[in-house]
C-alpha cells in the first residue's frame, strides 16, 4: 500500500508541474495583461490607456454557477461526454451511448460481464473518485442526518459533492461495489467484471483500478 500511494504521489506532482508552470495564464498581450486560467478574471501588469476598458471587459461569474450534484450530473451527461469519443466509462473503459434520457454501456466493447448485478451493471452512473464519504464523514452534518442531510444544510459539502473534477462516468455495478473503499494494489488477476481491469477486495475495502486510470486517480486526490 505504501508503495502504491508513493506512486500516486509522484504521478501526482509530475501532472501538475505543467499545471504550475501555466496557472498564471500565459504571456501578456499588447496592452500588458492576460487571463488568469485558475480564477477565470483579467488584469494588467503594464499600465496603457486600454487598461480600464480590459478590466471593464472581463467576464463576470455565471448566475447558472453549477452548486449541486444533481447539477453537476446533467452538465456533465449533457455537455462534458456529449460527444462519443468521450463516451467511455472510467474504470471499464466500456463505450456507452444515450437511449432516451439514460446511458448505456455496452459490455461488448470491453468485455464486461456483471459480477452480481446485471441491472446496475446496464447503466452508467456518476462516481466520485474521491468518495463523498472521505469528503463528509467527518462533517456534523453528516453525523446529524448522513449524507442526505449534508446536500441539504451544508454549503461546503454541497460544493464539494458537486464538484465535476471529481465525478467520471462509471457502470453502475462498479460504483456501487467500489462504495467508499481505498485504493490499492491487491494482487492477482482480474477476473471479477470479465476482462475488466478493476477488482474489489470486499474484505480489505480496498479496489484495485487499471493502471491506465491511475494518474487521473492521483490528480482527482490531488486537487
Amino acid at each position: 500500500m505504501t508503495h502504491y500511494i508513493t506512486r500516486l504521489k509522484i504521478v501526482s506532482l509530475l501532472t501538475l508541474i505543467p499545471t504550475l508552470c501555466l496557472a498564471h495564464g500565459g504571456g501578456l498581450n499588447a496592452d500588458g495583461c492576460h487571463n488568469e486560467r485558475k480564477t477565470g478574471g483579467y488584469h494588467c501588469h503594464r499600465a496603457s490607456a486600454k487598461q480600464v476598458g480590459a478590466v471593464a471587459k472581463a467576464p463576470t461569474p455565471s448566475k447558472k454557477a453549477i452548486s449541486t450534484f444533481s447539477q453537476a450530473k446533467l452538465a456533465l451527461s449533457d455537455q462534458v461526454y456529449k460527444e462519443g469519443f468521450t463516451q467511455v466509462a472510467f474504470y471499464s473503459d466500456c463505450n456507452y451511448s444515450r437511449q432516451g434520457k439514460k446511458l448505456i454501456p455496452d459490455w461488448a466493447s470491453c468485455g464486461y460481464k456483471p459480477r452480481k448485478n446485471s441491472n446496475r451493471g446496464s447503466r452508467i452512473e456518476w462516481e466520485h473518485v474521491v468518495p463523498a464519504w472521505v469528503i463528509g464523514h467527518q462533517r456534523q452534518c453528516w453525523q446529524s442526518g448522513g449524507r442526505k442531510n449534508c446536500s441539504r444544510s451544508d454549503d461546503l459539502f454541497r460544493m464539494a459533492e458537486a464538484d465535476m473534477h471529481n465525478l467520471v462516468p462509471t457502470i453502475g455495478e462498479i460504483n456501487g461495489d467500489r462504495s467508499n473503499y481505498r485504493f490499492a494494489e491487491i494482487g492477482g488477476g482480474f477476473t471479477q467484471y470479465g476482462t475488466v481491469n478493476f477488482k474489489v477486495d470486499f474484505k480489505q475495502h480496498a479496489v484495485e483500478p487499471p493502471a491506465s486510470r491511475k494518474g487521473e486517480i492521483a490528480r482527482a486526490y490531488f486537487t
